[in-house]
């Protein structure tokens, strides 16, 4: 594929795109992803309209239209790619063929041609799919034309324009044409449109084998065409109105093909098996087939051969109706009178000359007509007709006159008439006469049978003429030509053109007649047209290079206003051969005409010749062009002249001599405004230049750039390899960094978005190119992050660059390298914040033994993978901890999901360990901290450790790290206990394990603690052990043993016991001692002393559950110590409560024990009684209802007593149990 194939989409902004084939007009500015709507509803209406050939190539069109599409480049793609996408293709332009006079047809050819490019790579099949269109056609030969060196021979199909009769003639020049508009035939679905493209092949079919002469090959693709659509319609035919159509349709196509050809006979008689048509009318009538005859025609003849009655169809139909009657004359008694009448009366001149020369019989027939004698007066030719008719039967005639040659002339060319003329040519004169009164005339067939007979010279050259002179080249015999070669150059050299001899010659003989043109060439009086023709002749007979060069003499001595033809004849020749020569002698032919002369043409037909030729310094030709623009020089000019429409020739020529220049006349060029046709030229060389000069060229076209002449930038940035751009940046400069980077991440991304869809891939061939590459990158980015500020730009970048792969691995060695820059730490961070793969990261900081704690620290925030930190966890271990190791440790550490890490630590936990405990002194609550993780990993694993765990916990006086050693069994923890500071982390150890304790461990914690049971946190650990206790009259009776019964000591042991419990359970227990506690309660009542024991009864009666508790006594003596001693009540709302919660009846009585006692009292023991009630009805709230009945009577009493303070303390009282219970107590008084 050429380069400069591949640059049509990039020239937009340099020159008007010419190159490609445009159908809708009105849309051709219309950008790819807006017309791709336009394109998605074409197929979609496709699908709809045609369901039958869409499913024949819907997975093709799928992925030909699919939204992927339009950043595709056919360019791009290797041969054989090119092949398969090719093959594909040819199948969607066969289906489609048919219907291709809708407009959404027309969308999805658009679509292939500004994609996929159909009318470069399958411009056969494009020309096939749309033969039936007209304006199309008319498009592509607009196209041809602008594009005069495609090389196809459909381009003579193009150039018919649609129209059938041209089609049909230039069909019998190349078979390869006949394949072309055939092979949709074997795609053929069964429906309307298809029946429509059968009819429109049987239009050609019937001009193309009208008459014989057909190459064998042409039949038999038709045949076996036509033949093979029938039957395989034949097979999937369903009742189908338009299957019986096309059939019959193939079916007249093979009987024409049957009629004037020679076929096999299977083949002839499964023709002539066939239906014919009724009105088809046989092999030498006019061209009237019964589908150009109307159904009112068919109606009225019908109607005829019923009733007779003929005026209507004579009226109407008079050459048909003539031609109907004379095939059918069997069956019409009266046709001879039916055919005078329309001959004579209603037929124009031409109607019947034409009648005539189709039936030449007919004239005798009418001959005896009086009206024919009239009619023969008038259009003499008419009589002729008769005289040649009847001579056929025997009758001869008068010999052929100069005025019957007149009459003749109105009437040829007919192959008939030429025929009977040239039989009653006797003589030399009598030929002369035909010949100069005819010969315009003469059908191409007959002087070339009539030339085949002759061998007289003097007679073969009467049929030389300008307009016969192909034929006669084809048909003279070619030694009477070589033998009168000079006669025949003075008389075709003053033809306007040239047709070439076209006849094989011996060594010998071409010497013979080169020689002949060289003597004519060298006479001194030679016209410019003689000269133009020997130039002609010399590459007709294939003269030697230099004897072409020598030819320049010659045309230097004629006017220099007539040079131009000779040379544009001389550089037609030479571009056609294959050979080397100097550029100083072809260009010397150019240098004989004057400037002025020099046109598109004469340029054309140069550039041609340098791309045929190799020719020597032809680089020169490029310099001058390009550098000395503004002198009006030949180069200069003829650049000009060709940079419109010929851009490829000129991309072609600089493309081949490109290797010639200079790297200083390369840089030089690029900077010019010809760059457009010299960048195939310097992609061609690129690859082998020096890495300076390739780094130059890209610098001086991102310069260019940045003026807006992006043509060399935008195809070097799709070309080179990526190192290189990125080589290319220019230090410090925002603009070169900014272009290059988008370059090429544009160009990544693409190529990756394409890989799926047409399975090619544009990356480095090796593994250490892309390691590279992104290796220039990422020096790039932090390029870019000390030169540019703007921060959406940057984003963008690094969200292209550090996804990818070996970004980590860079990113660790340039940490490495200079470990203190921002810029790489900060890429570092948004390397991480994009969820990249932090593991990838890891590993490679570990691999480069970066333990930036910093960095480490962040990565591992990002959960990278537990064989990245066991790796990270191996290294810090194995090197000096300090703090920020440790912290890394920790956070490691922290991840106990991971199955590798806590393989890894119970293997080296020893090791591990002995490393941190290291770092105790220093570092004592981190080392605390790890050493917990620890413990928390594995159960009892850590027990060696207890002592230094527990001197941690004290020396960071953290306590609450105690909980961490509940993987410890409890025997471990006890042993190691050896201060009051180990207590209290016993009972914190215990707080977070009591209910997970074992029996025996209870009972060993119970011990323990009753035998130091002066300390408050042995004494906290037993209340504690309380809830999970299971004998606890065994305990109570340890403790008694302890203080050696209830003594004072056991009193006060008990009274801190009952304060330290918050639950209850302790208290709860004292059940089991309650009849010594109450004994010990009524002594303390009685005498004043001990006032612990109360408040232990105190809060055990908030507890008690039972109704054990003997009433009257402790009532009795409360009652009376209630003015002394500030604990009764708070000992009486206890009880109070209990019995409220156990024995309803006697919190009732103490309730009204109270009430009367207050009835009666004064001063302070009033006071204490009021307070004694607002404390039991604030114990029990609900059971305040219950009491108001009997309490209202002392109620009333007490708020109507005398004594002002007696009642502010009831009113108190009052609001106190409207507040509790949310009744009014003065509704019960």
């Amino acid at each position: 594929m050429s380069i400069a194939e591949q640059l049509n989409r990039v020239r937009e902004k340099n020159i008007k795109d010419r190159s490609r084939v445009i159908l809708i007009n009105e849309l051709r500015d219309e950008p790819d992803i807006l017309f791709y709507s336009r394109v998605e509803e074409a197929v979609e209406l496709f699908r709809i309209y045609h369901s039958k050939p869409y499913e024949q190539i819907q997975k093709y069109l799928e992925v030909f239209t699919n939204e992927k599409s339009t950043e595709f480049r056919r360019e791009r793609l290797t041969q054989k790619e090119n092949e398969n996408i090719s093959k594909r293709l040819k199948i969607i332009l066969t289906v489609i063929t048919p219907y291709t006079k809708y407009n959404y047809i027309m969308i999805i050819l658009e679509w292939l041609i500004r994609i996929y490019r159909i009318d470069k790579y399958e411009l056969e099949y494009l020309v096939s799919a749309t033969i039936q269109i007209e304006e199309v056609q008319e498009i592509l030969d607009i196209f041809i034309s602008r594009n005069p060196f495609i090389s196809n021979p459909i381009v003579s199909i193009i150039q018919c324009k649609g129209v059938q009769v041209r089609i049909s003639k230039e069909l019998l020049n190349s078979n390869y044409n006949n394949v072309c508009i055939l092979r949709v035939l074997h795609k053929l679905v069964i429906d309307k449109e298809s029946h429509e493209y059968v009819k429109y092949l049987e239009g050609v079919g019937n001009i193309l084998f009208k008459e014989g002469n057909i190459p064998e090959e042409i039949i038999c693709e038709w045949v076996n065409s036509l033949f093979e659509c029938r039957n395989r319609i034949k097979k999937c035919i369903n009742n189908e109105i338009e299957g019986e159509s096309i059939i019959r349709c193939i079916e007249r196509i093979l009987i024409q093909i049957r009629m004037n050809n020679e076929l096999i006979d299977e083949i002839e008689r499964e023709i002539d098996g066939f239906n014919k048509n009724t009105y088809k009318l046989d092999c030498n009538s006019i061209n009237t087939d019964v589908q150009d005859i109307s159904y009112r025609f068919s109606t009225l003849y019908a109607h005829f051969k019923r009733t007779g009655d003929k005026d209507k169809l004579i009226k109407e139909y008079s050459m048909e109706f003539a031609v109907q009657i004379i095939s059918e004359k069997e069956e019409i008694s009266d046709w001879v009178s039916i055919l005078k009448e329309i001959i004579f009366k209603w037929l124009k001149y031409d109607e019947i000359v034409e009648l005539l020369l189709e039936k030449p019989y007919i004239s005798l027939v009418i001959s005896d007509d009086p009206e024919y004698t009239k009619l023969s007066k008038k259009y003499p030719i008419i009589k002729i007709l008769s005289e040649i008719e009847r001579e056929r039967e025997g009758k001869d005639i008068k010999k052929i006159t100069k005025k019957m040659v007149s009459e003749f002339y109105q009437i040829l060319p007919n192959r008939q008439i030429e025929k009977w003329i040239f039989k009653k040519v006797t003589s030399y004169n009598e030929l002369k006469l035909v010949i100069d009164g005819l010969l315009p005339v003469l059908s191409t067939e007959t002087i070339e049978n009539e030339l085949v007979k002759m061998s007289d010279w003097k007679s073969i050259e009467l049929f030389l003429s300008e307009v016969h002179h192909k034929a006669f080249i084809r048909s003279v015999d070619r030694d009477v030509l070589i033998s009168h070669f000079s006669e025949y150059i003075d008389i075709v050299s003053k033809y306007n053109g040239y047709t070439p001899l076209d006849i094989e010659l011996s060594d010998e003989e071409r010497e013979g007649l080169l020689n002949i043109a060289k003597c004519k060439l060298e006479r001194s009086n030679n016209t410019p047209e003689e000269i133009l023709f020997i130039v002609y002749v010399y590459g007709d007979l294939h003269a030697h290079i230099n004897t072409l060069f020598e030819v320049k003499s010659r045309i230097e001595s004629i006017p220099e206003s007539d040079r131009k033809r000779p040379i544009k004849a001389l550089l037609e020749i030479l571009s056609d051969r294959r050979d080397t020569v100097q550029c100083t002698d072809l260009f010397g032919i150019i240098q004989i005409l004057d400037v002025f002369d020099v046109d598109t043409t004469v340029s054309l037909l140069l550039y041609r010749t340098a791309i045929s030729l190799d020719v020597r310094g032809f680089s020169r030709i490029i310099c001058n062009a390009v550098l000395k623009k503004e002198s009006e020089t030949v180069e200069s000019k003829m650049l000009k002249c060709l940079r419109r429409d010929n851009v490829d020739l000129v991309s072609a020529v600089f493309e081949k001599y490109f290797n010639e220049l200079t790297p200083q006349e390369i840089l030089l060029m690029i900077k010019t405004e010809y760059i457009d046709v010299l960048v195939p030229g310097l992609l061609s060389i690129f690859n082998g230049l020096e890495q300076n000069i390739k780094i130059d060229i890209i610098r001086a076209a991102v310069e260019m750039y940045r003026i807006e002449n992006t043509l060399l930038f935008s195809v070097l940035s799709k070309s080179v390899p990526l190192s290189i751009l990125l080589e290319s940046v220019i230090p410090g400069d925002k603009y070169s960094v900014q272009l290059i980077l988008d370059t090429v991440l544009a160009r990544i991304s693409a190529v990756e978005e394409s890989i799926s869809v047409n399975e090619t891939s544009c990356k480095s061939d090796n593994d250490s190119e892309q390691r590279r590459v992104v290796s220039l990158l990422l020096d790039t980015l932090i390029h870019a992050r000390k030169v540019c500020n703007v921060g959406s730009v940057l984003c963008n970048w690094e969200r292209s660059i550090l996804p990818m792969r070996e970004i980590p691995g860079l990113l660790s060695k340039q940490l490495k390298a200079n470990g203190s820059s921002q810029v790489i730490r900060g890429l570092i961070n948004r390397y991480l914040k994009k969820n990249l793969s932090s593991t990838d990261l890891l590993l490679a900081l570990v691999q480069d033994k970066v333990l930036d704690n910093s960095v480490l620290q962040n990565v591992l925030m990002h959960n990278p993978s537990s064989r990245s930190k066991v790796l990270l966890f191996r290294a810090l271990i194995s090197r000096q901890l300090n703090r920020k190791s440790l912290l890394l440790v920790l956070n490691i550490l922290k991840d106990k999901k991971s199955s590798l890490l806590r393989y890894y630590v119970q293997s080296r936990l020893q090791y591990i360990v002995k490393a941190v405990l290291k770092q105790k002194d220093a570092h004592f609550t981190l080392v605390l901290k790890i050493m917990c993780n620890l413990v928390g990993r594995e159960k009892n694993v850590m027990h060696p450790y207890t002592h230094s765990l527990m001197g941690l916990i004290k020396q960071t006086r953290r306590k609450e790290y105690a909980k961490k050693l509940t993987q410890i069994n409890l025997r471990y923890i006890i042993n190691a206990v050896s201060d009051d500071m180990d207590i209290q982390i016993l009972e914190k150890y215990v707080n977070n394990k009591v209910s997970e304790l074992e029996p025996e461990e209870v009972k060993e914690l119970t011990t323990f603690c009753i035998n130091r049971i002066d300390k408050g946190s042995a004494l906290r650990i037993l209340v504690e052990l309380f809830s999970v206790i299971e004998n606890k009259q065994a305990v109570w009776t340890d403790l008694l043993r302890k203080t050696e019964g209830f003594t004072p000591k056991f009193i006060h042991t008990l009274h801190r016991m009952c304060r330290l419990d918050r639950k209850g359970v302790c208290i709860s227990s004292l059940s089991l001692i309650y009849s010594r506690l109450e004994d010990m309660l009524i002594n303390a009542l009685s005498t004043d002393k001990s006032p612990e024991i109360i408040d232990i009864m105190k809060r055990f009666f908030m507890h008690e559950k039972s109704t054990l508790i003997s009433i009257q006594k402790i009532m009795e003596l409360s009652m009376q110590a209630i003015s002394t001693r500030k604990s009764i009540p708070g000992l009486i709302s206890a009880l109070f409560y209990s019995q409220s919660m156990n024995n309803p009846s006697e919190a009732e009585g103490i309730n009204h024990t109270i009430l009367v006692d207050l009835v009666k009292a004064d001063g302070p023991r009033k006071n204490r009684l009021f307070n004694t009630l607002y404390k039991i009805y604030n114990k029990n709230p609900d059971f305040i209802s219950r009491l108001l009945g009997q309490s209202a009577p002392y109620f009333a009493i007490l708020l109507e007593s005398k004594n002002a303070h007696t009642r502010n303390k009831a009113e108190q009282l009052m609001k106190i149990i409207s507040t509790l219970s949310g009744e009014d107590p003065y509704k019960f008084l």
